[in-house]
């Protein structure tokens, strides 16, 4: 197809000869020449343009081709042009792309090539349709892989922009290189067009000629040779050498071995020769051919050598060597190394030398490397300390020991691997206990103050070695070292190694305290220091932080406080953020590619912008594979004479030339005059025809271009910030940032200055001295006490020093109490660690005061002015006469002198006696009157159901006036009463009349929805006394929870502020006269103030609740007033309880009274004529703590355990625990039977310690024992009797020793008694309740104390009298006929009191105040000790409240009643041995019978025996195995005693 063309502004790339590809652009529109605007003309016809020759012109003048064709039937356009006018041509649309396509690439193509013997010109054509610069041409010549030659030059001028450039190259003239005849060369042209190169492909062709082999070029791999190794010689193969290679191998140095091979093969490279000795050797050769080549030479010499020694060693540390094997080698090979080469602690690493290709003789050496080994230091736990990495041989590092735990102290290594490591290791920490005088450490966690004291919490470790036995001391001080109070634990032991955690000790101080010190001491009185001091401030309580700065008056802590609000930040796509700050745009850094699209021969323009782009990639498709064309010729001539056509390769015969083009090589035929000729089977035209090859002609592969194309996009991320709200207030530090804006603030906490609140009054003392330097550096605990020894209430101060590495000490204390009189003397101590006993450092002596004591009569005149010192006593002056009146003694004692005192004379006028006897209430009353005195009456008693009609004479008569003594008794009749019942709307349903004391039958009661019927408001229809109202009861099924009093049941010295406490929304109402609370009561609506006896009761009330149950405690002001109970305790002027020394003194007699030589020790008077003076002199008993009083009450039961009238009681007790002391004074006169006294005195001391000697009342019902903890004596004689002045003094006594052992130790058994020993334990409750001190009051709590529940000796003896009672019944129903009556035997056993007015015996026992008119009697020789239950829980129930005087249900009294379950406790029971033992013996065997039943649960003890209370059974713990009884100290007699009873009892059986 031809094509012309209008308007194009550059037709640059339109040349003749250019190729097109169908899709490829090659023109574009343009407005060049003569247009009128931008527009194309183009016709196009078939065929060559040459084969219609000449333009045609057309009407309009414009040209065309003749027979032109319409450009739409031959064009494409591109699918993306826009046609403005197509004049009515539709073109088809190709592919394409926006952007105008360049035109094709330029190229260079191989053309020709001519050729000579010596030399070749290979020809090119460059193809530059679009006309770019071409720069550069060149050529490369190869012969085989190797370039021969090149050269390169720049283009001429004026074709630098030809579409169409020829190149050629004459090897000898351009390149240089001269050519071998005959032989093949490859060239290549190459041409540089605007900037890219273009390459023909590698063209092969041949010069004309014969070729001589080349001389061949010798090459080996190396030049030194083993002997008898083979040298191969090698070289490149020559086509030409067509009769193979000859070489010669000579040796020129050691030897004249010469050696020749040959080889008849032209491709034969290579040929081997053997190396027979040592020496050099040449070697030397050529090709063979038609023509041989030069001989070429081997450019080296070849040595052959010997073998050589080659061998392996090792060196010691030392550096001595050790030879592990030798070995011969030839020259160029390698050894073999030694296997399995080791050395202890190393780490065979390789060989010193090289053993490969060995060339000589040489030593290799074995290469070590140390080991290095893991040394890992652990605590005494295992946990790791340090891990090091140690050559083997070397030493590791230890690192400091982890810091001791208490106690111990770092002993070392327990290895030392470490040192010339040998291998891994763990070395572990070893500790030792560092004191053994200081067994025991101590951590002092805390000590806090409660409502009620301080609380110590610690925790102590015992040493690993041995077992500890201590206590813990601990003291409270203030801030200036002031001890304020002190305790010490119970005593405690500790196994080896034991640690005991959150141990508590409680100091009951109120006061304020700054420290606590904890010591642990060896024991109760020597504190010897067993552990180091430990100390810690006590928890106190700060303010509130606030910003105010408090008063400078208090202690203050002050603070930093920070607050910061933090820069917020957030990122989005989009540029709207509602609330948020724009800080800043950023574009993506990375772009955000999609998929590529699929290749296309459409090129694609590729672009970029800001947020978006376009990549394009395009890839060469191979249409066609490269090949080979082979262009062939020869010169056909006729000869004449041969008639026929001959074939030659060359024009010198003239004839006429033929060429012919295949892609194939043609067979081989023969060689004329050097040039090969070749033949086809079949032929071209003939079959004879020869063929020469003129030249070949590579073809390289086609190719065509395809694109593809992906598209990116970008986009923005905007950035937001905000601020955040401020935060709170922290003491976490804040900055100051770019992103965190900080406020800080000043706050302060505070309390109250230590030293205006602490006491920190009272003299300070210093002690200082020294002592031996071995006790340098010991612990010492300092002791400042007052009495005979160290204890709680004894210690002054406490404290712990450390002595001096001098053995010198010094300390300031402050004691707790200024040293007075009251305090006595204190002794200063210092308790060292490792000693047996304290060391006495001083005595700090209390001065003693003198007092005035001054006798006075009646009427106010001085009868004796004393001085007395305190604690002695002043001496009674003679009392004058008065008369019509009696002394009857002092108004004050005056012994044991503490104040000034005025001690008035007391006289009284003789009276006569009015008794007032009221038998109905079992109630007396004494009046004294003067003679002729009117007659008084007292209030009548008010007797309930009775009416009080008048007093009369015992025979009825009525008296005015007193003239003799009188007995008068009041008279009464008997009442009767309206019972009415009601129902719930308070309607009368039934009335009755009752006598006192008669029952009111109980009607039917309704029932009432939603409620329960509990009862009647009352039951005092039951045994009636008064007229009466009864309601039905009906309660909420929900109960008002029970209120609290904050202040416990107790005796108390002065008024005492209470709260009660009760549920929300509840009201409180209270009683304190004896009634029972309820909603009419008085309300609680503050404190209550409690100032004198008071027994309080209170109950709770919430809406559509039932009331709450009776709460009740009681609370005992003062003693001995407002007659608080029957029987009080004894007090002194000071109000302070204490044991007269004529009730000692009594106890004593009585326990000696029965020996002989009685009087020895207590004198004697007969007849007021004969006697001696006693020579035991006793004082009172005095308490040196604060006694705990209580009240116990009782009932008189007859012998039918049925309560008499009138005989309910109370009475004041002293609780147990209480400590005092009391002195004895024994007079030695000269002819006294002194061994006789002590042994006497001996015998009462050992009474005291058993138990059998007691003091006060109800002794046989295990009231009054005591025992004696310290006795000191002290001899007063002519020696030393101005000394006796201090012998009351308790200074005096504070050194002597305890002589209380040297006393009780006797070689016989001076016990007066049997003694019984009943381990039990509960089955279920018990309940002896404690009455309240006020008659109406109710029955709430089984009796206790010190708060441990008891069971009273007079509860056990009841009820084992009834069973001793039953037992003698029994007997005498048997046939038994006892001794005496069985009364008498009741009465010999528990004692009994004569009344003479009723002629009855009552318990000698029981009766704490006993009846008017008793007579004579006997005591209990049966003495039952009260019983402490350990380990009992308490329970609590709801009952019904029974009257203890009526046995009827109280008014509406529901009452909440304590009692105790479990538990276990030991009966202890003594029998009275008298002066006839066999008495002692039968009675403890029918005792035991009752105490069988006991044990067996037969006999219950205390009340409401029939719900199966008061139950027990023997203890069978570890302790007391299958329950045994002892009797007196030992197990398993019971039998033997049993056994005497039945002797005795029934020794008259009928």
């Amino acid at each position: 197809m031809s094509m012309a063309f209008g308007h194009d502004n550059d037709i640059s790339d339109c040349y003749v000869g250019r190729h097109l590809n169908q899709g490829e652009v090659f023109y574009q529109n343009g407005n060049y020449g003569n247009a009128t605007g931008i527009h194309t003309h183009a016709v196009c016809i078939k065929g060559k343009y040459t084969d219609h020759p000449g333009w045609i012109k057309v009407s309009t003048g414009n040209y065309t081709f003749r027979d032109g064709l319409n450009p739409k039937d031959c064009l494409f356009l591109y699918s993306n042009t826009r046609v403005y006018n197509n004049k009515s041509m539709s073109f088809r649309t190709y592919g394409g792309s926006s952007n105008p396509q360049p035109v094709a690439n330029a190229s260079i193509k191989a053309t020709s090539c001519d050729k000579y013997d010596n030399s070749l010109t290979p020809r090119a054509n460059i193809y530059n349709p679009g006309k770019q610069r071409i720069t550069t041409v060149g050529i490369q010549i190869k012969d085989g892989n190797n370039v021969i030659a090149s050269k390169e030059e720049m283009v001429v001028k004026k074709a630098e922009y030809w579409a169409s450039v020829p190149v050629w190259f004459e090897c000898i003239k351009e390149c240089g290189v001269q050519l071998r005849p005959g032989h093949v060369y490859s060239w290549q042209i190459y041409a540089n067009v605007g900037g890219r190169m273009v390459y023909t492909g590698w063209i092969n062709d041949r010069t004309t000629g014969t070729e001589k082999p080349n001389a061949p070029a010798f090459n080996t791999a190396k030049t030194h040779y083993a002997v008898g190794d083979a040298v191969t010689v090698s070289w490149g193969a020559d086509s030409c050498a067509t009769g193979g290679y000859s070489l010669t191998l000579k040796q020129t140095k050691g030897g004249t071995y010469s050696q020749t091979l040959t080889t008849n093969s032209a491709n034969a490279t290579s040929l081997a020769f053997t190396l027979p000795s040592e020496g050099e050797y040449k070697i030397t050769g050529f090709a063979r051919g038609s023509v041989n080549s030069d001989t070429a030479t081997l450019n080296k010499t070849i040595v052959a050598h010997n073998p050589s020694k080659v061998r392996f060693v090792e060196y010691d540390k030392d550096g001595k060597e050790n030879l592990l094997c030798e070995q011969t080698v030839r020259y160029g090979y390698s050894a073999t190394a030694p296997m399995e080469i080791s050395r202890k602690g190393h780490t065979f690493i390789g060989w010193k030398g090289e053993y490969s290709n060995v060339t000589s003789d040489r030593t290799i050496e074995a290469q070590f490397k140390r080991n290095t080994y893991k040394i890992t230091f652990c605590d005494k736990d295992g946990k790791a300390l340090k891990t090091e990495s140690v050559l083997f041989e070397d030493n590791a590092t230890a690192p400091e020991p982890p810091e001791a735990e208490k106690g111990y102290v770092f002993a070392g290594w327990d290895s030392e691997d470490y040192i010339n490591v040998q291998g891994n290791a763990t070395i572990k920490a070893t500790y030792v206990w560092a004191n053994e005088d200081l067994p025991v450490v101590i951590t002092l966690n805390k000590c806090e103050f409660k409502d009620d004291g301080y609380i110590i919490n610690y925790d102590i470790k015992n040493n690993p070695n041995k077992r500890t036995k201590g206590r813990a001391l601990v003291s409270l001080k203030t801030s200036q070292g002031k001890l304020l109070d002190s305790t010490e634990s119970k005593a405690f032991s500790l196994g080896k190694g034991e640690e005991k955690k959150g141990l508590e000790i409680y100091i009951p101080y109120e006061g304020t305290a700054t420290k606590a010190d904890l010591y642990i001491i060896n024991g109760f009185s020597k504190g010897i220091p067993i552990s180091e001091v430990a100390s810690v401030e006590v928890e106190r309580n700060w303010s509130e932080w606030s910003e105010e700065k408090p008063d400078e008056n208090n202690e203050i802590e002050s603070r930093t406080e920070y607050r910061h609000k933090d820069l917020e930040t957030t990122t989005t796509r989009t540029n709207s953020n509602a609330g948020w700050n724009l800080d800043k745009t950023v574009l993506d850094s990375n772009w955000n590619y999609g998929g590529w699209s699929g290749w296309s021969r459409n090129s694609f323009g590729a672009y970029t912008n800001t947020t978006s782009k376009r990549e394009v990639q395009t890839q060469s498709v191979q249409d066609s594979g490269a090949y080979t064309l082979y262009n062939w010729y020869y010169y056909r001539y006729y000869n004449s004479s041969a008639r026929t056509y001959y074939y030659t390769y060359s024009s010198s015969m003239g004839g006429t030339r033929y060429d012919w083009q295949t892609t194939y090589a043609l067979p081989y035929y023969k060689t004329y005059s050097g040039h090969a000729a070749y033949r086809v089977s079949g032929g071209k035209n003939f079959a004879s025809e020869l063929w020469f090859l003129a030249s070949t002609q590579n073809v390289p592969a086609s190719y065509h271009t395809e694109w593809r194309y992906r598209d990116a996009t970008k986009g923005y991320t905007y950035y937001w910030s905000r601020w955040k709200d401020w935060s709170s207030w922290s003491t976490t530090e804040a900055k100051e940032s770019d992103t965190s804006k900080v406020e800080t603030r000043t706050t302060y906490r505070y309390r109250a200055k230590m030293e205006d609140i602490e006491d920190n009054t009272g003299k300070k003392y210093q002690v200082s001295g020294k002592l031996d330097k071995e006790l340098a550096g010991k612990q010492a605990t300092l002791l400042v006490y007052k009495n005979d020894e160290p204890s709680d209430s004894n210690n002054e101060y406490v404290g712990q020093v450390a002595i001096g590495e001098d053995g010198s000490y010094a300390y300031e204390f402050i004691p707790r109490q200024v040293i007075s009189a009251k305090t006595g003397d204190y002794t200063v101590a210092l308790a060292i660690e490792g000693a047996e006993n304290p060391v006495f450092l001083e005595k700090i002596v209390a001065p003693k005061p003198m007092y005035t004591v001054t006798f006075k009569d009646d009427d106010g005149n001085i009868i004796d002015t004393q001085k007395v010192t305190e604690g002695s006593s002043a001496t009674s002056p003679k009392v004058p006469d008065k008369e019509y009146y009696s002394f009857i003694g002092w108004d004050y004692g005056f012994t044991n002198v503490k104040d000034d005192m005025e001690i008035t004379a007391r006289y009284t006028k003789n009276k006569y006696s009015v008794a007032y006897v009221n038998w109905e209430t079992k109630e007396a009353e004494t009046k004294v009157f003067s003679y002729g005195d009117a007659l008084e009456y007292p209030d009548e008693a008010k007797i309930e159901g009775y009416d009080f009609t008048g007093w009369t004479t015992l025979d009825g008569k009525k008296v005015t006036e007193v003239t003799d003594n009188l007995v008068l008794m009041a008279n009464y009749k008997i009442q009767t009463y309206t019972i009415n019942f009601y129902d719930k709307d308070e309607k009368l349903i039934d009335s009755q009349k009752v006598e006192y004391g008669k029952d009111a039958i109980e009607p039917e009661h309704e029932d009432v929805e939603k409620m329960n019927f509990k009862g009647w408001n009352t039951y005092g229809f039951i045994q009636a006394k008064s007229d009466l109202d009864v309601y039905p009861v009906y309660v909420w099924q929900e109960t008002t929870e029970n209120p609290t009093c904050d202040t416990k049941s107790g005796v108390f010295t002065e008024e005492k502020k209470i709260h009660l406490q009760a549920e929300d929304g509840a009201t409180i109402y209270y009683t304190t006269d004896g009634s029972t609370p309820n909603e009419f009561s008085q309300k609680y609506e503050n404190e209550l103030i409690i100032s004198t006896n008071t027994y309080l009761q209170f109950v709770a009330i919430s809406s559509q609740k039932n009331i709450s149950e009776v709460q009740a405690v009681s609370f005992l002001v003062a003693s001995g007033e407002d007659e608080w109970t029957d029987a009080d305790i004894l007090l002194d002027f000071d109000g302070n309880p204490f044991v007269p020394g004529s009730s000692l003194a009594g106890a004593m007699r009585s326990y000696i009274g029965e020996k002989d030589n009685e009087w020895e020790l207590f004198g004697f008077s007969k007849d007021d004529i004969e006697g001696k003076m006693s020579p035991l002199l006793i004082s009172d008993l005095v308490f040196d703590q604060e006694p705990v009083i209580g009240v116990r009450d009782g009932v008189g039961l007859n012998e039918k355990k049925v309560v008499k009238d009138g005989c309910k009681f109370d009475m004041e007790i002293l609780e147990t625990g209480l400590k005092g002391h009391f002195y004895l004074e024994l007079v030695v006169r000269e002819g006294d039977l002194e061994e006789e006294m002590k042994k006497q005195l001996a015998i009462v001391f050992q009474g005291i310690q058993q138990g059998e000697i007691r003091l006060g009342r109800k002794k046989t019902r295990g009231f009054g024992a005591f025992k004696i903890t310290r006795l000191s004596v002290r001899s007063y004689g002519k020696d030393n009797y101005l000394k006796y002045a201090d012998a009351y003094k308790a200074s005096t006594w504070e050194k002597a020793s305890n002589e209380l052992e040297n006393w009780l130790h006797t070689d016989s058994d001076s016990r007066r008694m049997i003694h019984i020993e009943v381990p039990l334990v509960m089955k279920g409750g018990i309940s002896i309740r404690q009455y309240a001190a006020k008659k109406n009051e109710p029955d709430f709590v089984h009796i206790t104390s010190n708060g441990v529940p008891v069971i009273s000796g007079s509860s056990f003896a009841g009820a084992i009298r009834h069973r001793v009672e039953q037992i003698l019944g029994e007997l005498e129903a048997g046939g038994t006929k006892l001794p005496v009556k069985k009364k008498e035997i009741l009465q010999i056993m528990f004692g009994y009191v004569e009344e003479t007015a009723g002629n009855q015996a009552t318990d000698a026992g029981d009766g704490a105040r006993q009846s008017v008119n008793a007579g004579s009697g006997h005591a209990s020789n049966v003495v039952i000790s009260e019983a402490r239950i350990l380990d009992a829980r308490p329970l609590t129930m709801v009952r019904t409240g029974i009257s203890r005087f009526e046995s009827a249900v109280h008014d509406g009294a529901l009452y909440k009643e304590k009692t105790y379950v479990d538990g276990h406790f030991t009966l202890k029971i003594a029998v009275q041995k008298g002066k006839q033992p066999v008495d002692a013996k039968w009675m403890t065997g029918i005792l035991l019978l009752a105490v069988n039943d006991l044990r067996n649960g037969y006999l219950a003890v205390g009340g409401q025996t029939a719900v199966g209370r008061g139950v027990f059974a023997p203890d069978t713990s570890e302790e007391y195995p299958k329950g045994v009884i002892f009797i007196d100290g030992k197990p398993r007699l019971e039998n033997q005693f049993i056994a005497e009873a039945f002797n005795c009892l029934c020794a008259h059986k009928r």
